[in-house]
């Protein structure tokens, strides 16, 4: 699992927590290790380092590797990426065009294609 300093970290605990497993417990009996980011929790798991990590569905996209469960918004909060064009934009035009498409049924399937779940 991600180190308690960055967001996967944070998730993970968040889930643990819903399941009422204690992270001091588990670290004490030698089932978790630590990753100082997503990334190195990732290659963890595609090195078969560990058995199993808590990750991004993306991540878990970009590495080839198979989602076997999905945290719900219940369990962690929902991520949510935020998009908008700048009042300062130099380019308005072509920021509210590309917003549009990232909004469009086109862009939802861009984005489900890598894992993501866009937002109604």
């Amino acid at each position: 699992m991600g180190n308690a300093d960055v967001p996967v970290g944070q998730y993970t605990q968040k889930i643990l927590a819903y399941y009422e497993l204690s992270e001091d417990d588990l670290a004490a009996a030698g089932s978790v290790t630590y990753g100082s980011n997503v990334k190195e929790v990732t290659t963890q798991v595609s090195e078969a380092a560990v058995d199993c990590g808590i990750i991004y569905q993306t991540d878990a996209f970009s590495a080839g590797l198979t989602v076997v469960d999905t945290a719900t918004a219940e369990m962690c909060g929902q991520i949510i990426y935020p998009a908008a064009v700048l009042n300062i934009s130099q380019n308005p035009d072509a920021a509210q065009a590309f917003l549009d498409y990232l909004t469009s049924d086109a862009g939802d399937a861009v984005f489900e294609a890598v894992g993501f779940t866009p937002v109604a």
